[in-house]
């Protein structure tokens, strides 16, 4: 089963390449939107 997640940036604690924490929870990051999730942070590739 496959979940998707709408995500506020600026909920987001921290984040690294497998996923993006918000609160105490840990969001995957798929690798479909790895690129596009990761430039939205700032970070390039």
């Amino acid at each position: 089963m496959c979940h998707s997640f709408i995500v506020s940036l600026v909920n987001v604690n921290f984040f690294i390449n497998e996923y993006v924490e918000i609160g105490k929870k840990q969001i995957p990051i798929s690798r479909t939107y790895k690129k596009v999730v990761l430039g939205l942070l700032g970070v390039e590739l």
